[in-house]
C-alpha cells in the first residue's frame, strides 16, 4: 500500500502529512484506533476524499495531430477535429477553447473556437507549399485556466493539375559522325506535380531532309535517354 499521506498529531487530530494527487488516488479509507497504555480501547473508520483542482493542462497526442487535405479543395474545407484530453475531472473540462497562435497562418486556416474543427480559409496549392505547421492553443475552462500549444502537421496532397513541360534543346551531332550506340541527349520532362515516373515516346521526323528519326536513334521513354542506333553518315542524309 505504501506510506499513507496522513498522520495524527499530539492533539489527536488527523492531519495531511504528505502530498496527494487526485489523478493518482481520489479516496482513502482509514482505520483509526484509540490506544491507551498500549491497549486498544476503540476503533473507527474514516474516508478521506481528495477534491480536484485544475493542475493539469490539456493534452493532445502528437501522433494524431496530423491532417491531410487535397490541393484545390474548396475554401472552408474541414481538415481535422482536435480531440484533447485533460486529466482533471471537472465536468466542464469536456469543453475547451481553441485558437490559432500564428496570425499569418490564421489567414490560411481557421479553427472553431468551441468544436476544435480545423478548416481551410482559402484554396491551397501544393506546388506553392506542401506542408504547414499550425500552432493551436488549447485552453481548458478550469480555475485558473490552463493551456497548451500543439503544432498540427498539415500536409497538402498532390492533384495532377500541371502538364509536364520539356525544354526545347538542340544537339549538334557533327561530332558523332561514325559513332553508334552513343548517348547524345538525356531528355526528361519537368512536372510541378509529384506524379512519379514518366513515359515518353519519339514522334517527329527530320523536317529538313525527310529522314525518319527512328532509323537512327532510339528513345527510352522511362529514362529519357536518346541513343544512336547505327553509324551516322551526314553525307548520306543530305544526298
Amino acid at each position: 500500500m505504501g506510506i499513507l499521506p496522513f498522520c495524527i498529531d499530539s492533539t489527536n487530530k488527523l492531519r495531511l502529512c504528505g502530498p496527494v494527487d487526485r489523478e493518482q488516488k481520489s479516496k482513502y479509507h482509514l482505520d483509526l484506533a484509540l490506544v491507551q497504555d498500549g491497549i486498544t480501547r476503540s476503533r473507527s473508520t474514516a474516508t478521506v476524499t481528495i477534491e480536484n483542482v485544475n493542475d493539469n493542462a490539456p493534452y493532445i497526442d502528437p501522433s494524431i495531430a496530423v491532417g491531410y487535405i487535397p490541393e484545390n479543395s474548396p475554401s472552408h474545407t474541414a481538415i481535422m477535429k482536435l480531440q484533447p484530453v485533460d486529466n482533471d475531472l471537472f465536468p466542464k473540462q469536456t469543453v475547451f477553447q481553441y485558437k490559432i497562435a500564428d496570425v499569418r497562418l490564421a489567414e490560411i486556416f481557421s479553427v472553431n473556437e468551441t468544436t476544435g474543427i480545423l478548416s481551410t480559409v482559402d484554396v491551397l496549392d501544393r506546388e506553392k507549399r506542401s506542408f504547414y505547421a499550425v500552432p493551436v492553443i488549447v485552453r481548458d475552462r478550469g480555475t485558473p485556466p490552463r493551456s497548451v500549444t500543439i503544432n498540427l502537421r498539415i500536409y497538402v496532397d498532390d492533384y495532377d493539375d500541371n502538364a509536364p513541360e520539356s525544354e526545347a534543346r538542340e544537339v549538334n551531332i557533327e561530332y558523332y559522325h561514325g559513332i553508334s550506340r552513343t548517348i547524345i541527349l538525356h531528355a526528361v520532362p519537368v512536372d510541378l506535380d509529384a506524379v512519379g515516373q514518366y513515359k515518353c515516346r519519339l514522334l517527329n521526323a527530320s523536317e529538313a531532309y525527310n529522314v525518319m528519326v527512328y532509323s537512327f536513334v532510339t528513345y527510352n521513354g522511362t529514362s529519357g535517354i536518346i541513343i544512336f542506333q547505327r553509324l551516322f553518315d551526314y553525307a548520306w542524309i543530305i544526298s
